[in-house]
């Protein structure tokens, strides 16, 4: 796990485009995180790790996935920051229309595709997590409180990281 918090740089670069590993954008839905991904996405869509086509092997936008940090638990919220995330991510996705290319079919995501690397995990919004003690026991929250904030986050990074472990209950 790699936490740059100030944005991809060398380190954080090689270990997205060189090493085959998972990648996840947190991004709050302002203005200025949307610029700085609109200027990743350009400059990484030259990037010989990206495959037109998109081949879920070879491509590293695949391996790209969209967090929704901080984000209101409503559907309006969401609604708007899967929008601005889509809006971002379309100069990085394939070109329906690209001429000289090869022979390619390209992949094309709605702003709806859950599949998509625009398509975000959520992480709900509250005050509270900034004054969360995690380091002593006696001050650790309740697990339905961490879950109530956490909880889509885990369950869908964990589908992502691990997809051939089935979810415990379903047999």
């Amino acid at each position: 796990m790699l936490d740059a918090r100030a944005g991809l740089h060398d380190i954080g670069s090689a270990a997205v485009t060189q090493l085959g590993a998972e990648a996840l954008l947190f991004a709050r839905n302002d203005a200025q995180n949307w610029w700085a991904y609109k200027q990743l996405f350009g400059h990484l869509a030259g990037s010989e790790a990206v495959v037109h086509g998109m081949g879920r092997d070879s491509d590293l936008r695949w391996r790209l996935k969209m967090v929704a940090a901080q984000t209101p638990p409503v559907e309006d919220a969401r609604r708007k920051w899967i929008s601005a995330s889509y809006s971002a991510w379309t100069q990085f996705y394939d070109d329906e229309t690209a001429e000289n290319v090869g022979d390619f079919e390209p992949v094309v995501f709605d702003r709806d595709s859950l599949e998509a690397p625009h398509y975000p995990l959520f992480i709900n919004f509250d005050l509270g997590v900034r004054s969360l003690v995690l380091n002593n026991i006696e001050e650790k929250p309740e697990w339905t409180y961490v879950s109530g904030i956490f909880n889509d986050f885990f369950e869908k990074l964990e589908g992502r990281l691990f997809p051939s472990i089935e979810p415990e209950g379903d047999a």
